[in-house]
């Protein structure tokens, strides 16, 4: 399955990128929310960040706001479906301090079927619910421990 792109220029800590997403009102709803610090506020009190790690990264909103709002920290953005990776990894490009892996993370090593969201890759799941289609794909988890 292929899902339509949507393409779009966002200005954020004096920076113009281009930012991918998927064309549905809740895939760009959510990034824009993030770059605003909508989302994530900034906490006053915590500094001198080194390390982020977004699990469950989808296409990279969190990690570009945490790579701009700590850009001397590394970010590690793990993705497991292959559509949201893809527009991960076009997001992060132009930051050195992201890392992009596609994998996830599990009590073990596994592979497992992600069942589709119906609308937004957001609800795309290991367990299936009322907001996901039969179709999936088969993504690679990794022990978190």
């Amino acid at each position: 399955m292929r899902t339509a792109i949507s393409k779009f220029e966002l200005k954020a800590a004096d920076r113009q990128f281009e930012c991918f997403t998927f064309a549905t009102q809740a895939s760009r709803s959510i990034f824009k929310s993030i770059m605003a610090g909508q989302t994530y506020p900034r906490v006053p009190f915590v500094r001198d960040v080194r390390v982020v790690v977004d699990i469950g990264a989808n296409v990279g909103g969190a990690s570009v706001y945490f790579a701009l709002q700590h850009p001397n920290a590394t970010v590690y953005a793990l993705e497991p479906a292959t559509e949201p990776f893809q527009l991960l990894a076009q997001n992060a490009r132009n930051f050195v301090n992201i890392r992009t892996f596609n994998i996830g993370l599990f009590s073990e090593d596994k592979s497992l079927p992600l069942y589709r969201s119906k609308s937004d890759s957001v609800t795309a799941s290991i367990g299936k619910s009322v907001l996901n289609s039969n179709e999936s794909e088969v993504i690679t988890l990794r022990d978190a421990n």
